[in-house]
């Protein structure tokens, strides 16, 4: 049976897909600055950290834009943390399925034109954090990876709260030399996880506009 999905991505047709760490969405009229945002900009789907919604679920808004999120429990006593991915209409059609991992990590797949797209949206832990925490966030990540299909396109995206500096020679397979800053210890972390699991770190690969560092 033939499909009946848009595809996300196609020669013919550039998909713009972008992440933000927002700070929250718990707060009134936030969420459609985001979508005025995303519109502007022509952004088909928006990676979100920090929205700082309890639960998990998937919603449409009046607008017509999906999001679909993951947070700490319904019960938990304060809004913090969550990770969320927005949609405009058509990517929304586009998506196939998905996946509430934890209040740091979602997962959503996307049929696509040639090989379906995994978009895997994280909020780790920052370098101040403690050991436990890191270690409990790449664990989740990596069997997140796992859960992937191995011929999907994957993008991992989000607030990965880490300086990986520009390549020098033992890591010069997964970033190029646009890195920003002096590599520091959640910057080892992101490169050793990429190395192990064949990810190229994009923004490295290019040079950014002072204001975009």
């Amino acid at each position: 049976m033939t499909s009946n999905r848009p595809k996300l991505l196609s020669p013919k047709h550039s998909t713009r897909i972008a992440t933000w760490n927002v700070r929250t969405l718990y707060q009134t009229g936030k969420i459609h600055q985001v979508v005025a945002e995303m519109k502007r900009l022509r952004i088909e789907i928006v990676g979100l950290s920090e929205t700082r919604w309890l639960g998990s679920g998937k919603t449409t808004l009046h607008s017509g834009e999906t999001i679909i999120y993951s947070g700490p429990p319904e019960d938990h006593s304060t809004h913090e943390r969550g990770v969320g991915i927005l949609m405009s209409k058509s990517s929304a059609r586009s998506l196939k399925e998905w996946e509430p991992i934890s209040e740091r990590i979602i997962m959503a797949r996307f049929q696509s034109r040639c090989q379906d797209t995994t978009i895997i949206q994280v909020y780790a832990p920052t370098n101040d954090a403690s050991d436990a925490d890191k270690e409990e966030f790449y664990e989740q990540l990596q069997a997140t990876m796992a859960k992937r299909k191995k011929r999907d396109i994957t993008i991992l995206m989000g607030d990965i709260n880490a300086k990986v500096g520009a390549a020098d020679s033992d890591n010069e397979r997964v970033m190029g030399k646009h890195g920003v800053g002096t590599m520091n210890h959640n910057g080892e972390l992101f490169v050793d996880f990429c190395s192990l699991n064949d990810l190229v770190i994009g923004g490295t690969l290019f040079p950014h506009k002072d204001s975009h560092k």
